[in-house]
């Protein structure tokens, strides 16, 4: 592959100072570019179907059969494997493309391969042809640009194939290599689109090929085909600026055709490119001048008349013409002015098919092809080319011939249609004319008339220049000039003088005739007269073209001397004008130079401040070390001080109990002695879970009410919808605000502010007589709701062991079911109190849970982690010893390890600072959108799994959707609720076994089966069935809901935003999951009671399919979190794992993976060397194993 692309490199753009100009550099130049053509050729596929060559046959039976594409034959012949290092190529571009019939009638096999340099892909195609011989093709392709400069018509005339030469620019012909031409090439585009123009430099030669495409003939050995080749790279040179109405746009190519043997050339050497003679018809071409003008020669002297005398060479064989010839191209272009590279190569490969057709009907239109070098610019064809433009005059002035002209003698060249003529037996338009004017002179006009006209028609082969004194010679010219329209004087190949000389001649002889006419003008007959009166009129005609072609010289003249005028002008307005462009320039440059020096001065200076500032950093950390050193030494000699102390006091047990020989002695000694320090565990989350449990299912049972009902005016569904849901709504903005509040304040007193705001809302609610006073209350309490969800998880993730976390959470959770549990059977209880007592005492109850809160939280401590990042690490340090229990101390080496891998992660994460923008916008450190969006995600799974249309309106349903009394709705509520309590407590022992993803998936495909069940049983209750026994499974599969909802996707949504978040967004992370749950809330509230009386049991089925869509998205999105510190999952995503992680064995595995293990022992390694702490304090803890915090 790499050797292919090589080779394309260069066919790259180039500039003409590279090109070299010394003969010999210039010709191994050549070569190289000839011999990466003949790998790129090789390279291309050959095509699908077909034989080998030297099995097959000819389908024409003559040579140049073919007059146009349609006639040409697909030929099944294919060429010889080509050099196995070439042959290994060709995989590389592919399968071809499929075009119907009439799209590709040439059977041409197109290809595309993606280039390696950015700069668009190649195209290629191949195909094999017969009805053309291959001598004909090569000169037709030499020909194809040559030809066109002789079209003045406009931008791309006469072009061939799309684009047209305006100028070449250099040609050299280099032995040994070929020949070398620039060009300056243009081509219109489709309007409004401007035009193209190219500068191209191109290589051809026929001797392209080497051993590596030679053919094995059977009894000759290897045989090199003919062959031709054309490399094409756009160039840029300094004779060729870009042109104003036009864009610069560049092609790269390389063409070859190369004959298929299946008839040998007679005569050929070893390699059938080199011709026996030197000299070939496309490097030479006809000298000028030497156009075949009459169907018969009358030899190299006659008058008016010259032979095509080329450069003799050894003609081929008519069998060897047979030969197919196979065409290979490979090409890619850039139109320039911006057009996008994709639209391009969607239109590369038609026109590549098009082109194709297009050139074999020019080429086998043609009866003549003149050498490349030929500037005649006439080609003679049997017939017109679809699409070609006639071209203008040539200037005379210019040093150029004209379209016409071949020499200074006149010639007459043939029409277009009429067929080429070797002899006598193929008249021309001439000869007809003249056939048809003698019969009609030998009819009416006397002898004489008759003689003088014949000698003319049927003139003798003279030489020419020989001078006759015959008048009748004379006459016999002009005659000739008498028959030629203007348009083929305008033709005459002949310099004006010649022209004017023909005048002369053609008055002499009208002269004379008109005398000798005039002596005998009494006898002339009627037809006599006539011919009298068109000489005279000849004489006018003649003397008009003589005083035109003077006009038109004197005009010409003036145009040359005002163009050269106008060109100094121009050109010493270019001169100003670049002048002008290299003072702006240059006065440019040095600012930017002294730019330069002001931003370098600038950074250096930055620099400096950098590093003084780093300097004064790291003098007063090092400070801050040997000071916390200093207070760790005199903590140290404490505590060997202590310890000496509690020695003493086991050796004087020991000596009391040795006397009894006690065998457990020393482990009663040291339960005696022992700290009761250690062990310590938070229990933030008892008071802070339960009110938000009560909270949710208290109002739910109060709304059923009679007397609350009467209260507030009987409220609609929807309103008492409203009311209990926009307690969610202040949840969320609770829940919101501890994204400021919440590091600032710290967890415990966050959690206080959060319980004090619920009681002040019970108090509204309590004390409430209208549905908006009662809205407000809500309101508030769902604000100290929402502030304690948010902050509660966090502080028991924080404060938790790897091997606990998950279980003290689902604690925190039962405590939430018991909240909700209590709400159920205390309404059960007071629904048999009088009046509004049974609704208001128990809103006012949640007022006890506040107090409870106000008698646990000042007592606890903050979460380790917030006080490292606060900078308090003495501190921190303390609540680390006093989690770590077994008489740990600040000093102790498990504490020192987890409080350096806590630290290690907070100072990664602190050096990328960014802001909520540049985290909403995807511009922060990499993992931390995707980590809140996770926890997020999962907080929205736990609400809409359909729980809290259970939570909140159990007795509703079971009264509204399944027909049951309100007694016995509350009884059942209130069982429902310690069914699900019971099976919440018993997620305890599968969450850290199983881990979160196993039980998440469980749980939600258990949920799934139950609303399905659910809806059948409403379904067929609905429709017909008995309502007695299909509510009683309705109200079974509610009980088994509650169950499978307590086993998994109740704890495991509340444990994942606390887990996932990194240190700095932990609390962010929670707040945003903890909005999330109760915006979720709020929408799942609003929408039930309308849903239950609107859907039916299809409400049933929504939730089905929302809970079985969870398993999917667990098992692909979310990692395991089980077995994990908190570092370890900020060192997962460090690692920038993929947004699928299901194949991921350190995202999926329920054990800890290893490579967190050895890295939490590498920076304790470090922190030894560092001397931060003493590992021989562990020896002193006891040796006692202890699991990390977190």
């Amino acid at each position: 592959m790499a050797e292919l692309h090589d080779a394309l490199k260069l066919l790259s753009p180039t500039q003409w100072s590279d090109v070299p100009q010394d003969e010999q550099e210039l010709a191994e130049y050549m070569r190289s570019c000839f011999q990466a053509g003949e790998l790129i050729c090789n390279s291309v596929p050959p095509l699908a179907t077909g034989e080998p060559f030297h099995t097959a046959q000819h389908h024409h039976k003559r040579p140049n059969e073919a007059k146009s594409a349609k006639e040409m034959h697909n030929s099944t012949a294919r060429s010889a494997a080509v050099a196995s290092e070439h042959e290994s190529l060709q995989k590389h571009w592919g399968k071809p493309y499929k075009f119907g019939a009439d799209k590709n009638p040439a059977n041409v096999a197109l290809y595309k391969m993606a280039g390696n340099d950015r700069h668009g892909a190649w195209f290629a195609r191949r195909s094999v042809h017969e009805g053309l011989g291959f001598d004909r093709f090569r000169k037709a392709m030499t020909r194809e640009i040559p030809h066109t400069l002789t079209f003045q018509e406009g931008v791309g005339s006469g072009a061939v194939r799309g684009i047209g030469a305006d100028n070449r620019i250099e040609h050299k012909d280099v032995e040994g290599g070929g020949s070398l031409d620039v060009y300056q090439l243009s081509g219109q585009m489709p309007k409004p689109v401007t035009a193209r123009e190219f500068v191209q430099i191109l290589m051809t030669t026929e001797n392209g090929l080497s051993e590596k495409s030679a053919a094995d003939v059977e009894g000759e050995g290897k045989h090199t085909p003919r062959s031709f080749m054309n490399v094409s790279r756009p160039l840029s040179h300094p004779d060729a600026p870009d042109r104003s109405g036009f864009v610069r746009g560049q092609y790269e190519s390389v063409e070859m055709i190369r004959e298929i043997p299946l008839h040998k050339r007679k005569g050929a050497a070893s390699t059938p490119n080199l011709l026996d003679s030197q000299s070939s018809e496309a490097g030479h071409g006809r000298d000028r001048g030497k156009t075949i003008g009459f169907a018969e020669s009358r030899g190299g002297d006659a008058k008016g008349e010259q032979l095509d005398r080329g450069k003799t060479r050894e003609e081929h064989s008519a069998e060897a013409e047979l030969n197919p010839v196979e065409w290979i191209m490979v090409t890619r272009s850039d139109p320039g002015g911006g057009i996008p590279r994709f639209l391009v190569e969607r239109g590369t490969p038609e026109p590549m098919l098009g082109d194709v057709t297009k050139f074999l009907d020019w080429a086998t239109a043609l009866d003549h092809i003149p050498g490349p070098q030929d500037d005649t610019g006439a080609t003679v064809g049997t017939g017109q080319v679809p699409g070609s433009r006639i071209p203008k005059e040539a200037d005379p002035s210019s040093g150029q011939a004209p379209v016409a002209a071949a020499s200074t003698e006149p010639s007459v060249q043939r029409s277009a249609t009429t067929p080429a003529a070797a002899d006598a037996q193929a008249p021309g338009v001439f000869s007809n004319i003249a056939s048809s004017l003698e019969n009609g002179l030998e009819t009416y006009a006397p002898t004489a008339v008759t003689q003088g006209v014949q000698n003319y028609l049927r003139p003798t082969h003279a030489p020419i220049g020989t001078e006759t004194s015959d008048s009748d010679d004379s006459s016999d010219v002009s005659s000739l000039n008498s028959f030629m329209s203007a348009d083929e004087h305008r033709r005459f190949p002949s310099t004006h003088e010649a022209g004017v000389n023909g005048g002369s001649s053609s008055i002499r002889s009208a002269a004379s005739s008109e005398i000798t006419l005039d002596t005998d003008k009494k006898n002339l007959n009627s037809h006599e007269k006539e011919v009298q009166k068109i000489l005279r009129e000849r004489e006018k005609l003649d003397q008009k073209l003589a005083k035109k072609r003077e006009e038109q010289e004197s005009k010409l003249k003036k145009a040359q001397e005002k163009d050269s005028s106008e060109e100094v002008k121009q050109r010493e307005k270019r001169e100003k004008e670049i002048q002008k462009a290299e003072e702006k320039h240059r006065r440019e440059v040095e600012k930017l130079e002294q730019k330069k020096v002001k931003e370098l001065k600038k950074a250096e200076d930055r620099r400096q401040k950098k590093d003084e500032q780093s300097r004064s950093n790291l003098v007063a950390r090092e400070r801050d070390d040997f000071r916390s050193q200093l207070d760790s030494y005199k903590r140290e000699n404490k505590l060997l001080v202590d310890r000496v102390e509690e020695l003493q006091r086991e050796n004087t047990v020991l000596a009391g109990r040795l006397g009894r020989l006690d065998p457990g002695v020393l482990k009663e000694a040291m339960e005696e002695v022992g700290g009761s320090e250690g062990g310590k565990k938070s229990s933030e989350s008892v008071g802070s879970a339960k009110p938000a449990g009560y909270d949710q299912g208290v109002f739910g049972n109060v709304i059923i009410s009679q007397n609350f009902l009467e209260t507030f005016g009987f409220p609609s569904a929807n309103m008492q919808g409203t009311m209990t849901s926009l307690y969610n709504i202040g949840c969320f903005f609770g829940a919101m605000s501890t994204i400021f509040t919440g590091d600032w304040l710290g967890r415990p007193r966050q959690i206080i502010l959060g319980s004090t705001i619920i009681a002040i809302g019970a108090i509204i609610q309590t004390a409430s007589w209208t549905v908006p006073q009662m809205i407000v209350g809500r309101i508030v309490a769902g604000l100290g709701t929402g502030m304690n969800t948010a902050t509660a998880g966090v502080w028991q993730a924080e404060t938790s062991k790897m091997r606990s976390r998950g279980k003290l959470v689902i604690i925190q959770m039962a405590n939430c079911i018991t909240g909700f549990s209590i709400s159920n059977w205390l309404t059960l209880g007071f629904s048999f109190a009088p009046r509004d007592i049974a609704w208001r005492f128990p809103l006012a109850f949640q007022i006890f849970f506040t107090l409870c809160i106000y008698a646990l939280c000042p007592f606890l401590p903050d979460s380790p982690r917030l006080l490292i990042r606060k900078g308090k690490h003495e501190e921190a340090l303390e609540v680390l010893a006093a989690l770590e229990g077994h008489g740990a101390t600040p000093e102790s080496a498990s504490v020192r390890a987890q409080f350096d891998v806590i630290k290690d992660i907070l100072d990664r994460e602190h050096v990328n600072t960014y802001s909520w923008w540049q985290l909403v916008t995807g511009r922060g450190p990499s993992g931390l959108m995707r980590r809140m969006i996770l926890g997020a995600a999962m907080q929205c799974m736990n609400q809409v799994s359909g729980i809290n249309v259970t939570s909140y309106y159990m007795s509703y349903i079971f009264i509204n959707a399944l027909g049951i009394s309100p007694l016995l709705s509350r009884i059942l509520a209130a069982c429902g609720s310690v069914d699900y309590l019971i099976f919440a407590c018993l997620a305890y022992f599968v969450i850290e076994r199983y881990g979160r993803r196993k039980v998440m998936m469980v749980s939600a495909a258990a949920c799934s089966i139950c609303w399905i069940c659910i809806a059948i049983a409403t379904g067929v209750s609905q429709h017909g069935g008995n309502s007695y026994i299909n509510g009683s499974v309705a109200v079974a599969f509610f009980f088994a809901f509650f169950a499978s909802f307590g086993m998994g996707v109740l704890g495991v949504p509340w444990l994942y935003p606390t887990e996932i978040n990194a240190l700095e967004m932990r609390t962010k992370g929670a707040s945003l999951a903890m909005a999330t749950n109760w915006i979720c809330n709020y929408a799942v509230v609003q929408a039930t009671l309308p849903g239950v009386q609107n859907l039916g049991y299809k409400f049933w089925i929504v939730w089905a399919v929302i809970c079985a869509a969870f398993i999917p998205v667990t098992y692909l999105f979310y990692p395991e979190t089980a077995n994990r510190t908190l570092e370890d999952i900020d060192r997962f995503f460090e690692t920038k794992p993929g947004v699928i992680i299901a194949r991921n064995p350190l995202a999926t595995q329920l054990s800890r993976p290893e490579v967190y293990a050895e890295q939490d022992a590498a920076i304790a390694r470090g922190a030894e060397k560092t001397g931060r702490w003493d590992g021989d304090e562990e020896k002193a803890s006891g040796g006692i194993a202890v699991e990390k915090v977190g």
